[in-house]
């Protein structure tokens, strides 16, 4: 008798780019971008597309396409449902019963039902022992014994050659198909389970899922796959696969998303600070001139009027010599250092998700709306260091290093604003505490827990020196503790500076408020 095998041919699909073409609805690149945003700014970017790859994908409207885990769950719910079918199967019953009347496994007293059964079973071990569970003692001792010894039979059989054992598996068709559709399930759960990251996709036979699970479930997974797999492919990644990074054109997809968020939060926008695209930023200063050649025609109408009614009286007829325009200049440019602590208990109480958010936003909203202005960027620790905006989603706490270094952090803003003379100066510095560690005089790092005089009077000299630079300081609070707030307090007194208290959720929302009130104090 013949092992009961799975005649099915195990197809390999491998997964390309969307050319338009393809069947399945799948979510475009932008999509996937866009509902994995967080994973993407929260931890490595190959880690996210993995675990994407098994939880599945949700976009910003709600719509779901499950993923690894949840075709594992529905195969493994289907073959408990076989499982409990083989178990309550009459031919199984007859089997046992057999078996309990004395037969202890040899196949010469049992019927020819029960006798391929038995085989059945005992060529599919993993089946065996799940249906096992489901019998009571008894019967699963005796079922025990005979599939032992069928095996040992068998075992011993192909040792010497000989196929005795060996029968077609032609009993009730019913549990025949049962049988075989069992390990069919078997086989794509062993498939399953190779597959750990995107580029493992085509492991997993889509025709088989079809065949298995259903039509519903295999385009799911074909369209999940699909999905992940043009992404992968398309321009949003650099660099080799084990240390992919989102490219360039990603990072300003998604600062445009977040910019638009929280602007969405806002619910308005500030009057009169629109830039156009190829011009630049120009505020009127209430009086006006006559016209020229290639000035921007703002006219004062009530002047060019009155001009117009002086030459020829009425009815009035324009002319260009009758022209007044308001007269502009060039609004203040802003040059702004967004320093970041970078410190353990950032990491630790989960905010760099928020200053990753909106150290993006914010260098979005300047590329877009004021092209003119330049954002810089720090981070902090032990030391301070520029970060450049390229490394935002990657950017994370210092694990080697202890101390938060304000004072190092404004030293750093205020050299690199040193150079922007001429523009409005802005420093806004995000931080969860106080200043631990310092610079002494000879430039090595100081780090107390908690914070020494030493260190609070060196990072207040550095406040002093901002304000004299004419450098405007914003401190912005992740905290509601006492001690960190009165100290962001008086290192703003002495910068004559502004103090934002929020919470990570509102931290975008907050910042970028500022920096409109700061374009308005231009």
């Amino acid at each position: 008798m013949t092992n009961v095998e799975l005649q099915v041919s195990f197809n390999r699909f491998h997964y390309s780019a969307w050319d338009g073409n393809q069947a399945v609805e799948l979510f475009s690149p932008e999509r996937v971008l866009r509902a994995l945003t967080e994973e993407f700014l929260s931890g490595d970017v190959e880690q996210a597309l993995d675990r994407a790859l098994h939880r599945g994908l949700t976009t910003d409207d709600d719509e779901r396409i499950a993923g690894l885990d949840a075709l594992r769950d529905q195969l493994r719910a289907e073959r408990r449902a076989l499982e409990q079918q083989i178990a309550n199967d009459d031919t199984l019953r007859d089997l046992t019963d057999a078996l309990l009347a004395g037969d202890s496994g040899g196949s010469s007293q049992l019927d020819p039902d029960s006798s391929r059964l038995l085989e059945a079973l005992s060529s599919n071990p993993s089946g065996a022992s799940r249906i096992l569970d489901s019998l009571d003692r008894e019967r699963r001792s005796a079922l025990q014994g005979a599939l032992d010894g069928r095996r040992q039979r068998k075992n011993h059989a192909d040792a010497q050659g000989d196929g005795e054992l060996s029968s077609t598996t032609d009993f009730g068709g019913s549990l025949d198909d049962a049988l075989v559709r069992l390990r069919a399930l078997d086989d794509l759960e062993a498939s399953i389970r190779h597959v750990r990251y995107v580029a493992d996709i085509d492991e997993v036979d889509i025709e088989l899922v079809r065949e298995l699970l259903g039509s519903h479930a295999a385009e799911a997974w074909e369209r999940l796959a699909i999905s992940l797999s043009a992404f992968a492919a398309s321009g949003f990644l650099r660099g080799p696969d084990s240390r992919a990074e989102l490219s360039a054109r990603a990072l300003q997809i998604l600062g445009d998303e977040l910019l638009a968020a929280t602007m969405l939060r806002i619910n308005s926008r500030l009057s009169g600070d629109r830039v156009l695209p190829g011009h630049g930023h120009h505020d009127l200063t209430g009086t006006t001139r006559e016209y020229q050649f290639g000035d921007p025609l703002s006219l004062d109408l009530s002047r060019t009027v009155l001009q117009a009614v002086r030459r020829g009286g009425v009815p009035v007829r324009l002319d260009a010599r009758d022209f007044a325009i308001f007269e502009r200049e060039d609004s203040a440019r802003a040059a702004t250092v967004l320093a970041i602590d970078l410190s353990r208990s950032m990491g630790e109480r989960g905010y760099l998700l928020a200053a990753r958010k909106l150290a993006i936003a914010l260098t979005t909203l300047v590329r877009t709306r004021f092209p003119r202005d330049t954002v810089l960027l720090v981070g902090f620790a032990e030391t301070a260091r520029i970060v450049e905006a390229r490394d935002l989603p990657r950017l994370t706490w210092d694990h080697f290093s202890f101390g938060t270094n304000m004072q190092d952090a404004l030293r750093l803003g205020r050299n690199l604003l040193s150079s922007r003379r001429g523009m409005q100066r802005n420093l806004i510095v995000l931080t969860d505490g106080e200043p631990t560690a310092h610079r002494d005089v000879t430039g090595a790092v100081r780090f107390n827990h908690p914070p020494t005089p030493e260190t609070i009077a060196a990072t207040l000299v550095e406040g002093d020196r901002l304000r004299r630079d004419g450098i405007n300081l914003c401190i912005c609070v992740l905290s509601n503790e006492l001690q960190v707030v009165r100290f962001a307090e008086q290192l703003c007194e002495r910068a004559s500076g502004d103090l934002i208290v929020t919470a990570p959720d509102d931290l975008s929302t907050a910042v970028v408020l500022h920096y409109g009130h700061a374009l308005r104090r231009r």
